[in-house]
C-alpha cells in the first residue's frame, strides 16, 4: 500500500479536476475506485466536472462511473484506489485498498487538517508515503 499526497490546489474545481484525470488512468486499467467527498456539494462539483472532461476531452470514459464507489465517510471493502477529498477520513485500515490519493486545498481547512491526521496515522503504520505539490 502507498500513499500520495497531492498539494497545492486553490480550490475544489482544480482539486477535482486533477483528480478527474488521475482516475482517467484508473479507468484504462479497469481499476476498482472508490471517491471520499467531503459533501453533496463536491459530489454535485465531480458530476459537473465529468461532463465538462467529457466534452473537453471527447472521452467517454469521464462519464463511466461504474466501477466508482462515491461515498462521504470512512471507505469498507477493498478497492484498487481510494480518492479523498474530504473531512471525515482520518484512519485507513490497511486492507481497504493498494493506492490512496489524498487531495487538498489552501480554501477548506477542514479538509487539511484531516489530511494531516491521516498522514500521521499512515506513517505511524509505516505506509509508503509520497507528496507532491502540484
Amino acid at each position: 500500500m502507498a500513499a500520495t499526497f497531492f498539494s497545492g490546489f486553490k480550490d475544489q474545481g482544480s482539486a477535482l479536476n486533477y483528480l478527474l484525470d488521475k482516475i482517467y488512468a484508473g479507468f484504462q486499467m479497469q481499476n476498482s475506485i472508490c471517491v471520499v467527498l467531503k459533501d453533496e456539494e463536491h459530489c454535485a462539483e465531480f458530476k459537473r466536472g465529468q461532463k465538462q472532461k467529457y466534452f473537453e476531452n471527447a472521452k467517454i470514459e469521464y462519464l463511466y462511473d461504474d466501477n466508482i464507489a462515491f461515498i462521504n465517510e470512512q471507505p469498507v471493502g477493498h478497492y484498487d484506489e481510494v480518492h479523498i477529498l474530504s473531512d471525515k477520513v482520518l484512519e485507513l485500515p490497511l486492507d481497504v485498498c493498494d493506492n490512496i490519493f489524498v487531495y487538498t486545498t489552501s480554501a477548506d481547512e477542514e479538509i487539511n487538517k484531516a489530511s494531516r491526521t491521516l498522514y500521521a496515522n499512515l506513517k505511524k503504520n509505516n505506509i509508503e508515503l509520497n507528496h507532491k505539490a502540484i
